[in-house]
């Protein structure tokens, strides 16, 4: 049980959970992430489960998260950490993860806005609500501005 509120993170890896896989106890439950700005970092929200482990990540939210020039990606969600160059497994499922009022920004064009590498069926019950991946405004510089829209992923 964790709960991260009221927070800067600034220039690391973002909000993540995982690598969830090869250890002796893998599973991660009851993880909340609320109001918490993400700064300059290689991702603002990331779950990572190793590809081919067993174990399990559920009952996790990001509620009220914002996030500005993110590297990398802004939300990346995989199920083939350490060789993503695989179709993900499905040994360590995701689910009851909740994603509420997240906007954000992407440094630059190099940035995926919303990467999600699930294997079959190993990733359900997920709510996703005003998120990036539902609408973005390209105003045509170097800047991707994320604006929430209510619906579901």
């Amino acid at each position: 049980n964790i709960y991260f509120s009221a927070s800067v993170c600034s220039g690391g890896h973002g909000l993540s959970i995982g690598s969830v896989g090869g250890r002796d106890d893998n599973t991660v439950k009851n993880v909340t992430f609320y109001d918490v700005n993400v700064l300059k970092s290689q991702q603002a929200i990331r779950i990572k489960a190793i590809y081919g482990d067993t174990g399990s990540i559920s009952d996790i939210t990001y509620h009220e998260i914002a996030f500005s020039d993110a590297t990398d990606y802004g939300i990346v969600i995989e199920q083939n950490y350490d060789d993503t160059s695989k179709t993900p497994t499905t040994g360590v499922p995701i689910t009851d993860f909740t994603l509420e009022n997240v906007i954000g920004t992407c440094a630059d064009d190099d940035c995926t806005e919303v990467y999600i590498a699930c294997g079959s069926g190993a990733c359900s019950d997920w709510s996703w609500s005003s998120h990036p991946a539902l609408t973005y405004d390209d105003r045509g510089d170097s800047d991707r501005d994320f604006a929430g829209n209510d619906g579901a992923a």
